[in-house]
């Protein structure tokens, strides 16, 4: 999460650690975080592209992939 600019299949997505809007109000809530949201991909990014990029900086447990 430090560097924060990461680029995923040739696109430039943003990342931000996924709090719940409750927690995210308590000193220190993002310390213990160990989701994170990433926004910006292309509609045609799967999975293996995602896991494939971050298991880089640590171990992936699950990709989920939401659509609009």
């Amino acid at each position: 999460m430090n560097a924060r600019r990461y680029k995923v299949d040739g696109s430039v997505v943003e990342t931000r650690r996924a709090v719940s809007r409750e927690d995210s109000q308590r000193p220190g809530a993002h310390l213990t975080v160990k989701k994170m949201s990433v926004g910006g991909i292309k509609d045609n990014t799967e999975e293996h592209h995602l896991r494939g990029y971050f298991e880089q900086f640590g171990k992936i447990e699950v990709v989920e992939i939401m659509n609009d």
